[in-house]
């Protein structure tokens, strides 16, 4: 698409979309105003609709200060520019000069890194020379040098503040190659380094990272088996036949898949079945076939059957409690894959390439749509915690009611407050849950820090466990305190531990610890959004007051006094 048909239609789809949903803010000490509409096309085109602000040209430090409140930020702070003609006189610089340039740099990124420390996602860009190396004889210079020390300072900063991401602008230089990225003539006269064909390999490099940010990860593969697990055809080709070994070039393929699969379940992505075929036969390959890098713990759910695979695909959003785009569906199949992306086109579609070779490179970039803003202890444990939960899901079946089954789970619901060690995790759920989630606010690690620390808001964080394992942190809940009136500013949980009735357990202990802090009402809003429809009327479950209601926001209060605590006889509730 050309950069005025990219134009056209991000003009439509902003009229579409209406008035923006978040703010992205770009800082620059380059000319780069085509990034705007490209990367506006590419969010909106996705279904986010988000506005970008251009920063003062060649002014980041103050910038930062301006634009602090944006829910993302990016910063291109390019050497290219850092001075006239950088990457000829820094050759020529005496040590003296080269440090004091150095130490100036770091002390503006650390006041950068310091003024955007709120912002939920920084966007900070690699230093490279990369666009110059090509020019130079022997590129291990001075200007690598400096790039290099940049580098190392911004990860090791990075550390310290969690809400900013280093891009590795490198990669995305190499992806369209570095004449086709960059153009002299432009910046040699106005300072715009980057083409429009950079700008659009980058705003696809950085669209995960807010995907992620604005809960719109997604959270499972759906797998076919036959030439999509392996080469060949179980029924047909039978167990000693199929192929999945680096023995020869196509089985080299799958088995790299397979590895790439391996890595995602490691870090939290649920990976599930979906295939025509015995499944005892898929078993038999999966428990005893030498080849096959995935085995049965890596996989949650296995819809191995002759049912049609729309019908399975759905059970599969319903078993997991997620909704249909959080699945990406994987086949081979020009059949299978047109019905799926036909029948249920909120399901994201990738078809096997024909040509083996271009395979695991696909399943790279697939890759790049399980992103995460931020990661936690528990995505490692997701598919470990998914098959606790089947255990929880068959267990049921053994007991006459529901008051027998929540008993035998020998449940503990432990309620900590203003726990510092909790909010990387706190902040990871509020991007990431969307159906039991009253008012879907984001927040950063930063702001959750923050909360944590103030005197005028209580941080409720809640970890489930029981005879079958340990869910880990589950719940949060955030009130704003203002003398002696509370207000709900986010309450959300995971939807693994709905059904055992710890949400009205979480609500209880949380007005009874407002009670003893002499809180006298409690405030409350539901704000709707496509997900959340199952929680609109939580608070009318709690016995609160419903105040107004317009457009479906629903406004509550809640005076304490007159709160009865629920009666709770099967779980354990430790408060911390």
């Amino acid at each position: 698409m050309k950069y005025s048909e990219i134009l056209k239609r991000n003009q439509e789809l902003k009229k579409e979309l209406g008035e923006p949903d978040f703010k992205i803010s770009m800082l620059s000490n380059i000319i780069n105003h085509q990034l705007k509409d490209i990367l506006e096309y590419n969010l909106r085109s996705g279904g986010l609709n988000g506005e970008v602000i251009i920063g003062e040209y060649d002014n980041i430090v103050q910038d930062s200060l301006q634009h602090n409140s944006s829910d993302v930020v990016l910063v291109f702070y390019e050497l290219a520019n850092i001075v006239d003609s950088f990457i000829y006189k820094v050759e020529l610089f005496s040590d003296k000069e080269f440090n004091d340039l150095v130490e100036k740099i770091k002390s503006e990124i650390t006041f950068v890194f310091e003024n955007l420390k709120k912002a939920p996602i920084v966007l900070f860009n690699k230093f490279s020379t990369l666009v110059f190396d090509h020019l130079l004889l022997d590129p291990r210079g001075k200007a690598q040098e400096i790039a290099s020390l940049l580098n190392t300072f911004i990860n090791e900063l990075s550390e310290e503040y969690k809400n900013v991401t280093i891009v590795d602008i490198d990669k995305v230089l190499a992806s369209t190659s570095v004449d086709e990225a960059t153009d002299f003539r432009y910046f040699s006269s106005s300072k715009m380094l980057y083409s429009v064909q950079f700008n659009r390999a980058y705003s696809s490099f950085i669209r995960p990272y807010i995907f992620s940010l604005k809960g719109k990860a997604k959270k499972a593969l759906v797998l076919d088996c036959d030439n999509t697990l392996w080469k060949g055809i179980l029924g047909e080709d039978g167990f000693d036949a199929i192929q999945m070994s680096a023995s020869t070039p196509a089985g080299k393929a799958y088995m790299e898949v397979q590895l790439i699969l391996k890595k995602l379940a490691k870090n939290g992505v649920l990976l599930n079945l979906c295939s025509k075929n015995n499944p005892e036969d898929v078993d038999e390959v999966i428990e005893k076939h030498e080849d096959m890098t995935l085995k049965a713990d890596d996989i949650i759910i296995k819809k191995v059957n002759w049912q049609d695979k729309v019908s399975n695909i759905r059970e599969i959003a319903k078993e997991l409690n997620i909704g249909l785009d959080s699945l990406v569906f994987v086949d081979d199949s020009d059949f299978e894959v047109n019905f799926v992306r036909e029948s249920l086109p909120e399901v994201t579609v990738v078809q096997v390439p024909k040509k083996a070779y271009e395979y695991p490179i696909l399943m790279q970039e697939v890759s790049k749509l399980f992103v995460n803003a931020q990661n936690s202890k528990e995505d490692a444990k997701r598919t470990a915690m998914y098959k606790e939960e089947q255990k929880r899901k068959a267990a049921v079946s053994k007991f006459n009611n529901i008051d027998d089954y929540l008993s035998s789970l020998e449940l503990v619901a432990e309620i900590s407050i203003n726990n510092i060690d909790h909010y990387p995790r706190l902040a990871q759920m509020t991007q990431k849950t969307n159906q039991f989630n009253l008012t879907t606010k984001r927040y950063s690690e930063s702001e959750l820090s923050d909360f944590i620390n103030s005197d005028d808001s209580e941080v409720f964080s809640l970890s489930v466990r029981d005879k079958f394992g340990d869910s880990g942190i589950t719940g949060l809940a955030i009130l704003k305190i203002n003398d002696n009136i509370a207000e709900v500013d986010t309450l959300l949980l995971s939807c693994r531990i709905l059904g055992r009735r710890i949400e009205n357990i979480f609500f209880s202990e949380i007005v009874d610890y407002l009670s003893s802090k002499n809180i006298e009402l409690l405030n409350s809003l539901f704000i709707p959004t496509h997900k959340n429809a199952q929680v609109s009327d939580y608070f009318d479950k709690q016995g609160m007051e419903l105040k107004n209601e317009n457009d479906g926001e629903k406004s509550y209060q809640l005076n304490l006094k007159d709160f009865k605590s629920v009666e709770n006889d099967h779980i354990k509730v430790i408060r911390s």
